[in-house]
């Protein structure tokens, strides 16, 4: 499975990411995990991804060039990639969205509208 994972840049439980990312893996093995570079939840996804041998790509909003447009075009981005490396090795691909915000909310979106399946891990 190729799975994005997103949530807050506040988002402290690391060991709960830990724990919602060991169960899907388990259920569903992950093999490439796609993130989006800021602290929170997608620094706890990048650290279990690393520590469990699973390929990761971190996709980074370039604020600079795109101001407060940077956060939904990375979020596209990745969600594109996502979807044609999944198409490639023929895996299915989903998103696990942890506790966030606007941008959380956004990645959200557009994965349902993309009919990307969405999981919500609740604490």
């Amino acid at each position: 499975m190729i799975v994005i994972a997103c949530g807050g840049r506040d988002f402290a439980d690391g060991a709960f990411v830990v724990s919602a990312l060991d169960a899907l893996h388990r259920k569903t093995p992950i093999s490439v995990l796609l993130n989006g570079g800021a602290p929170g939840a997608d620094r706890h996804a990048l650290v279990w991804a690393a520590s469990a041998g699973v390929d990761h790509i971190t996709y980074h909003a370039n604020w600079k060039k795109h101001g407060r447009a940077a956060g939904p075009r990375r979020n596209a981005e990745m969600l594109k990639a996502a979807i044609s490396i999944g198409a490639q090795l023929g895996e299915t691909v989903g998103v696990v969205a942890f506790a966030g915000g606007a941008g959380t909310a956004d990645m959200k979106r557009q994965s349902q509208k993309a009919n990307v399946k969405v999981w919500e891990p609740v604490q």
